[in-house]
């Protein structure tokens, strides 16, 4: 209410305001509301656009925005202004960017970055702001645990950042935010992450109102192979949605948009010791067995980011939810499943392709929802002009040099002991630069993930990884250790008989392969060709790889060329036999 007391206010709107309302409203995608907010302005007094804007709470619940929609006016009035320069005498930073006086970095290197004054965006406890070491520029997620600890769920809190940093150290793929490193001070977490400067998806759904389907396919085929690789880790998501879709407006070509994903604060890792179980996420993209405390109470699976998938591509094509709570609870709706393909933002008719590829992910039986490698086979996709060169498989990237220490941990470990030692892994992830995943009672750490890797704070982190779990789960009955290096490397060899066994990490390129010619033997697959590009250090002709990932190549050839097609990735693990 803006509480004018000037009478004429109240009955006659200057013609200027009313024009200011009716292309706010159209740049807004809401020309249907002029009317409406035109005569709410005159009811309420307002001079001029701004202080419409002020309250535009008020007019949002007079004109009955739905969720969408109220969300684009919520966008478009919280739009700060620029940041202003900061002073003249200031490190030198790249181009384009105003370095501030603050340094920080770990305790070995206290000076490694200098902060920026640009902000990339604000929250109630965090500032991301952009940051530069030397002329490598990246993304500073500075969170302020002095405020954080004002909030009565600061514990909750602080668990779901640590979730986020441990799940995110174990994710390496071109199609994820990269996690740096993670740098802890007296009151502030920092989070150097990798710079994805494009905005979120959710501002593009909201500036175009819907995408074209060669648009939103080109987005959805990203958003899967990012979620098969979280997947392939045993990683549930949990909040799939368009505001954790970050554009990467450097590689884009527009109007077609190159993505990643972030935000991994409610996923979960399936470790064997504990199942999901709470109604994380956001509402308009919960599955069925999430929406419904019941049926969550028992537990769901990474099923539950195929409906949020479904929805995802439901919110491109037709700039609304499927599930938005108006008419009926949001419960309710979901658990119907009733889709409608009429939006007032969407014009047009989408095809019946699409609408079949949403219906086969938008099903209320998880086990019946459509998988990820099917999604990559649908009609809709596949059929398009150019999918050959769309779908381009992309696996994880790792470092040549790649320590791995695997730590077996008991069967049956207590809720108390688990928890524990993942509290002590976050911290030593971050310690360390590394990952360490819980899986099927084992502990998996890898070293490496960047190019600076230090051997010797390889061994002390190994020496203390032994000692939480020890600590936490008793003692350790065997720990193995792999070692994959560069072939001018030591590499670790075991001689039997004249021959030689070698640990590789294999090597695949996008667009490339793996550059080998291979031929199938009963036991294992003969190397004949090894091409330059990308090149396989450490491999050659004639060599046998006779296990991938720790699966013994053996038996009928057809059998062996299928097992090792199955595991055939970048970064797969494979033991070679060489003759002397």
């Amino acid at each position: 209410v803006f509480g004018f007391a000037r009478s004429d206010f109240a009955t006659v709107m200057d013609d200027s305001l009313a024009q200011d309302v009716a292309i706010w409203l159209a740049h807004l995608r809401l020309v249907q509301y002029t009317a409406a907010a035109q005569s709410w302005c005159e009811q309420m007094g307002a001079v001029d656009l701004n202080e419409v804007k002020e309250s535009w709470q008020d007019l949002a619940d007079s004109l009955k925005l739905k969720v969408l929609e109220r969300k684009r006016m919520e966008r478009d009035v919280g739009v700060q202004s620029p940041i202003a320069a900061g002073p003249a005498l200031l490190p030198v930073a790249p181009a384009g960017l105003v370095a501030s006086t603050v340094r920080f970095g770990p305790p070995e290197d206290p000076q490694r970055y200098v902060l920026c004054e640009d902000i990339v965006g604000t929250g109630a406890t965090a500032t991301v702001q952009k940051c530069f070491r030397g002329s490598e520029v990246f993304a500073v997620k500075t969170v302020n645990l002095a405020k954080m600890r004002m909030n009565t769920n600061f514990v909750k809190s602080l668990e779901k950042l640590r979730r986020e940093v441990s799940i995110l150290f174990s994710l390496r793929h071109p199609r994820i935010v990269t996690l740096y490193e993670v740098i802890e001070e007296n009151d502030a977490l920092r989070l150097v992450i990798e710079l994805v400067e494009g905005g979120e998806l959710f501002d593009r759904i909201v500036t175009s109102g819907t995408f074209t389907e060669p648009v939103a396919r080109y987005i959805f085929v990203q958003v899967v192979e990012g979620l098969k690789y979280i997947h392939s880790k045993d990683i549930v998501y949990r909040d799939l949605k368009p505001e954790n879709v970050l554009v990467d407006a450097k590689h884009s070509k527009p109007p077609l948009l190159q993505v990643k994903l972030s935000d991994f604060g409610h996923s979960k890792a399936l470790d064997g010791y504990s199942v999901p179980m709470t109604c994380v996420g956001t509402p308009q993209y919960w599955a069925p067995e999430v929406s419904e405390p019941g049926r969550a109470a028992m537990g769901y699976d990474q099923n539950v980011d195929l409906w949020s998938l479904g929805v995802l591509l439901y919110v491109m094509l037709l700039g609304a939810y499927p599930f938005d709570g108006i008419g009926a609870r949001i419960e309710d709706q979901i658990r119907k499943a009733h889709l409608s393909f009429k939006s007032e933002t969407c014009k047009s008719e989408i095809s019946e392709k699409a609408k079949q590829l949403i219906r086969s992910l938008i099903q209320v039986t998880p086990t019946k929802r459509l998988s990820l490698d099917a999604c990559f086979t649908h009609p809709w996709v596949a059929a398009a002009p150019g999918a050959t060169g769309l779908i381009k498989k992309l696996e994880t990237v790792y470092n040549p040099l790649t320590v791995v220490e695997r730590v077996p941990l008991p069967e049956n470990l207590k809720k108390r002991a688990v928890d524990g030692l993942r509290r002590d892994l976050d911290l030593w992830m971050a310690k360390y630069r590394c990952s360490a995943v819980i899986k099927h009672m084992e502990l998996t750490a890898t070293f490496g993930l960047e190019d600076d890797i230090d051997m010797d704070s390889v061994e002390q982190g190994r020496v203390e990884l032994r000692q939480l779990v020890t600590h936490h789960c008793g003692p350790i009955v065997d720990a193995v250790r792999e070692e994959f290096t560069s072939f001018d490397q030591e590499l670790p060899t075991v001689v039997e008989g004249g021959v030689v066994e070698v640990h590789i990490a294999l090597q695949v390129k996008p667009g490339q392969g793996a550059g080998l010619e291979l031929l199938p033997e009963p036991s294992g697959m003969r190397i004949t060709t090894v091409h330059p590009v990308p090149g396989q250090p450490g491999l050659q002709a004639n060599d046998l790889i006779a296990k991938v990932n720790g699966h013994e190549l053996s038996g009928d050839p057809q059998a062996v060329e299928d097992l090792f097609e199955n595991h055939f990735e970048d970064g797969a693990q494979l033991v070679v036999k060489r003759l002397c």
